[in-house]
């Protein structure tokens, strides 16, 4: 069986052909029919089914569902791939043997509304169902389905698709139904007659590193250079930096660390949680959404957060709701020094804890969070600590 791939773990040749073949059309217009939907190429249709199988197999799904007719060939090679079957709803002659599911879905770009119907006899009750379609927009189409689904007892364990447009939000119905979403491509907009892509998270490690500063240049700089900078080292919360500019210069990576730390251990009780309610849940919303920042992504990604099935994204979504109940702020626990397995246990664990006692842990994640974001981007002589 092939190794588990994150969820929107860009497919390069995709990707390539999008940025190299499309033709855009405003800033909502994307069009690669001549490969994806009006013309298919068969080999490469294929290598997609494939790369989106592997994005879902994790997830267990029995049963893909789509929607005629732009859905079809995306679905029938990823069943293939996975070895399930398929069903499409119906929209264009929505004739059925009866029982029938329907939804009205309302059609932006031809205007009026179009009828989704499955025959009930295709889904069963327990079936675990993945969407799939070529294009995520503005996620109407999958929305109907998912509640299609729902109505017949069956539960969508997922939901994958070859492109998704982020500007257009059709993401967020879908992570409100803690429906967890697989994608090949993601732009992030159109734009001077060119499709922008969603960067890599390992690309932005990378990118950052090139970007790399030495710690005598960060003691020269004035304090909107220095937060512009370091700002990221504390999760959406760049006023740490801004307090800690003035106890310049340091000698060490360590007592840049240290300086930083005391701002945070000295700031007030409601600053201490306003920081902590700053952090993203491990495995919620922002993290299914793909709506982190790129740090907290990686970090998340290291701690194969992004490999979860089905019923592991359940359990933490349980568990960030007990904690949010008892505490009234996010766990905190630094991803890159963990596994799955040892923040499940934290979790267990911190929640027998008192909210003072649950506070001062959440700092001393945040430190160590705060040091090994500091030695990805922070260089002490010649070498990158």
């Amino acid at each position: 069986m092939p190794a588990p791939v994150g969820l929107d773990t860009p497919f390069a040749p995709l990707v390539e052909r999008i940025l190299r073949e499309a033709t855009v059309e405003g800033d909502r217009i994307l069009k690669i029919d001549h490969f994806l939907n009006h013309r298919i190429e068969p080999a490469f249709m294929s290598a997609m089914g494939a790369a989106l199988a592997d994005r879902i197999r994790s997830l267990a799904p029995d049963l893909l569902l789509t929607a005629e007719a732009s859905g079809i060939a995306p679905t029938l090679v990823t069943a293939l791939a996975l070895n399930v079957p398929m069903v499409y709803a119906k929209k264009y002659s929505p004739v059925v043997e009866p029982p029938a599911l329907s939804r009205i879905v309302p059609s932006p770009t031809k205007g009026g509304d179009t009828r989704l119907v499955v025959a009930s006899r295709y889904l069963e009750p327990g079936m675990r169902v993945a969407l799939i379609d070529d294009f995520l927009a503005n996620g109407r189409t999958a929305l109907a389905l998912a509640e299609i689904v729902a109505e017949a007892g069956a539960q969508t364990v997922a939901a994958g698709f070859m492109v998704e447009k982020l500007f257009q939000g059709g993401r967020g119905p879908l992570v409100e139904r803690g429906i967890p979403i697989a994608t090949l491509a993601q732009v992030e907009r159109l734009s001077g007659g060119k499709a922008w892509m969603v960067e890599p998270a390992v690309q932005a490690q990378d990118r950052k590193a090139m970007e790399a500063t030495t710690l005598q240049e960060l003691n020269t700089l004035d304090q909107p250079q220095f937060v512009a900078r370091l700002g990221f080292i504390f999760e959406n919360s760049p006023w740490i930096v801004a307090r800690a500019w003035p106890s310049r210069p340091w000698k060490g990576l360590e007592e840049l660390h240290q300086a930083l730390c005391r701002v945070m251990y000295e700031a007030t009780e409601e600053q201490q949680r306003a920081l902590i309610r700053a952090h993203p849940d491990l495995v919620g919303k922002a993290a299914l959404a793909g709506s982190l920042t790129p740090q907290s992504t990686s970090e998340q990604v290291a701690a194969a957060l992004d490999r979860l099935t089905a019923d592991e994204v359940t359990l933490f979504t349980q568990l960030n709701q007990a904690y949010h109940e008892r505490f009234h702020f996010p766990f905190v626990i630094c991803a890159r020094e963990n596994k799955k397995d040892s923040i499940l246990a934290g979790f267990n664990t911190r929640l027998l804890n008192s909210p003072e006692q649950e506070i001062q842990i959440a700092l001393t994640e945040i430190a160590k969070i705060a040091w090994l974001r500091l030695r990805d981007v922070v260089v002490v002589g010649t070498r990158q600590i």
